[in-house]
C-alpha cells in the first residue's frame, strides 16, 4: 500500500532528523484525507514534541481534530497553541482568537481552509485548500437555491434535480471531490459520500 510506504518514510526522516517540521505538518494534514486520522493526529504530536517550533503542526493537529474528530475543545487548544508560536500568520491568530465563536460549524471550517491556503507554500497543500473552500461554497450557493425554492414553492424540494427543472439551476455544480451533491427536503445541502 503506498500510503503505508508514506506515512513510514515520514517515520523515517522525522527519525533521521527529528527537528525538521515539515514532514510532521505535511502528513498531519495530508493522511487524514485517506481516513488515517489517527496515525497523523500521532504524527502530529511526535512533531510537537520533537520538531523546531512550527505553527503548521499544531494547527494542522487542530484542523483534523475540527474536521475528522468533531472535537472542538482540542481543536481550540492546538489552534491556539499554533498561533501561540514563532512566525504564527496573523490570520492564524485571528482563527485562534475567534475560534468557537461563529455558530455556523462550516463557516468556522471555511475560514480554517482559507488561512491553511493563505499561508502554505506547498501547492499540494494550497490544492487541497481550495478544493475544501470550493466545496463549502457550493454547499453553501446550493443551500441559497434551496431557499429561494422554498420562498417561491412553499417548501423545500426533495431532491437537488427539482432545482434543474423548476429553471432555480442549470446543472447541478461538480464537487471537486468527486461526491454528488444531495438534500433531504430539510433546506440543507449535503455531500453523499459512498457507502
Amino acid at each position: 500500500n503506498e500510503l503505508a510506504g508514506f506515512a513510514e518514510h515520514v517515520r523515517i526522516i522525522n527519525n533521521v532528523d527529528p527537528r525538521y517540521s515539515y514532514p510532521y505538518a505535511f502528513a498531519t494534514l495530508i493522511l487524514p484525507a485517506w481516513n488515517r486520522v489517527d496515525e497523523a493526529i500521532e504524527i502530529a504530536k511526535d512533531g510537537i514534541r520533537r520538531a523546531d517550533p512550527d505553527w503548521q503542526i499544531p494547527y494542522y493537529l487542530g484542523v483534523d481534530y475540527h474536521i475528522y474528530k468533531k472535537d472542538r475543545t482540542n481543536a481550540a487548544k492546538y489552534i491556539t497553541l499554533a498561533a501561540q508560536m514563532p512566525k504564527a500568520p496573523p490570520n492564524v491568530k485571528y482563527v485562534a482568537a475567534t475560534y468557537g465563536n461563529r455558530q455556523d460549524l462550516r463557516a468556522e471550517t471555511r475560514a480554517i481552509w482559507v488561512s491553511i491556503y493563505e499561508n502554505s507554500k506547498d501547492e499540494l497543500v494550497q490544492q487541497q485548500a481550495q478544493a475544501h473552500i470550493a466545496h463549502i461554497d457550493i454547499l453553501n450557493f446550493l443551500e441559497e437555491k434551496l431557499q429561494q425554492f422554498k420562498g417561491r414553492i412553499g417548501h423545500y424540494p426533495e431532491t437537488l434535480d427539482e432545482l434543474v427543472a423548476r429553471g432555480f439551476l442549470k446543472e447541478i455544480p461538480q464537487s471537486p471531490f468527486g461526491l454528488p451533491y444531495e438534500t433531504k427536503g430539510d433546506g440543507k445541502a449535503y455531500a453523499k459520500f459512498a457507502p
